[in-house]
């Protein structure tokens, strides 16, 4: 059964991977003649009992003349696992029925999980060029595909130095146009999950609601997800701004604050989750496929100081985030630079995570209320702390 990985997976491994390939690329090779620098790094991610990932990488860098850099970035991951399908564990066994109408048992009192497996590739490519002494502009491109999924995206941003270089104005502009074509076609949202049969006709409701859902929204010979397609899917677009500014403040300080607003409109939600139907005594009789709204604003504010000691440097940030659909975060990361003799360093590093819940998260839903316009019981969107502590040499 393949299955749309996590989404908060996917981008925390592409930021791990970008941080191993600027900061400590495990392999480099200079070719004289074109001076293409090479970088490769391989990242392995586990879960117990849950997500394992295996993501070889590379990064290639040239510089053109004394104005432009070119560079290019190439991922594929292989991702196989178990991931919460959104539904609450039951004292007896459940059955879940994908919207590709391939059914899976969860023994009882254990949470529902469903396995996936998935690959992905993803290439980029960024051109850098000063236009003047004191003026950078990088445009960039990115593509990734994968079994039900597709995003091509592009983004423009110039940064201005002042004329003693003690200050940097960045601003930025970015737009990803992304295909979500799930296996087995797109599930109708709120529609219960027990009108799905392996043929993906509807069938009426079995859980006390005279309503009839209909299971699909494409045709009994197979939905769009049924054959990949770079070019089919539900619709997603997304553009992003930014603006910035870093200050030297000593010789051993600087600080940074960014602002961040992004914009999605389209296909949101995660076709694969459920929200559980209940009865007043908590008791599963059935499942909803999740409806989310079809548009959401972000707000991200970002600060960071770096202050290097005679010997050592600390990194310190904060971000508050805040969207329309009522979650907003907070996160706190401090990392500390030991310079070793040999050349190398130590860094640990602590990153503390807070965040509220979505106005339309639900873990369960009561058999005899009214449906509500939203409902998702996808624990990203719930509330949450996190804490991480890092080590890396």
């Amino acid at each position: 059964m393949q299955l749309k990985k996590q989404t908060n997976i996917r981008h925390a491994l592409a930021l791990a991977t970008c941080a191993t390939l600027h900061g400590t690329p495990q392999a480099a090779e200079v070719v004289e003649g074109n001076r293409w620098q090479v970088d490769s790094a391989f990242l392995y991610y586990g879960e117990q009992d849950r997500v394992d990932v295996y993501e070889p990488a590379i990064f290639a860098s040239k510089q053109l003349n004394e104005s432009e850099t070119l560079t290019m970035r190439g991922v594929f991951d292989v991702m196989t696992g178990a991931t919460p399908n959104g539904a609450v564990p039951s004292t007896v066994s459940q059955t879940f029925t994908s919207p590709s109408g391939n059914a899976y048992t969860v023994a009882p009192n254990e949470s529902p999980t469903m396995d996936f497996d998935d690959q992905r590739a993803a290439i980029g490519l960024d051109w850098e060029k000063s236009t003047d002494r004191l003026v950078k502009r990088t445009i960039s491109g990115d593509l990734s595909a994968e079994g039900d999924y597709s995003s091509i995206g592009g983004s423009l941003s110039y940064a201005f130095d002042s004329e003693d270089r003690m200050r940097t104005f960045a601003i930025g502009a970015g737009l990803n146009y992304d295909l979500v074509n799930p296996n087995g076609g797109k599930p109708t949202e709120l529609s219960l999950m027990s009108s799905y049969v392996p043929s993906g006709r509807a069938l009426h409701s079995t859980a006390g609601r005279n309503a009839e859902f209909s299971s699909r929204e494409d045709d009994d010979e197979g939905g769009e997800g049924d054959d990949f397609s770079l070019f089919q899917g539900e619709r997603k677009i997304t553009a992003s701004l930014l603006l910035g500014v870093t200050q030297v403040l000593s010789r051993q300080s600087l600080v940074q604050f960014n602002y961040t607003r992004s914009q999605s409109d389209g296909y949101l939600n995660d076709p694969y989750k459920l929200v559980s139907l209940v009865d007043s005594s908590g008791t599963p009789v059935d499942a909803l496929f999740e409806k989310r709204p079809d548009t959401r604003g972000g707000n991200a504010l970002f600060t960071r100081l770096v202050y290097h000691l005679p010997k050592d440097v600390v990194h310190l940030s904060y971000r508050y985030y805040w969207d329309d659909w009522g979650i907003t975060s907070h996160t706190g990361d401090i990392a500390y630079r030991f310079e070793l003799s040999n050349g190398g360093y130590l860094q640990p590093h602590l990153r503390y995570y807070q965040q509220t819940g979505a106005d339309f998260y639900h873990s369960a839903l009561l058999d005899t209320d009214p449906l509500p316009d939203y409902a998702s019981a996808d624990y990203r969107l719930a509330e949450m702390q996190s804490t991480t502590v890092g080590l890396k040499l």
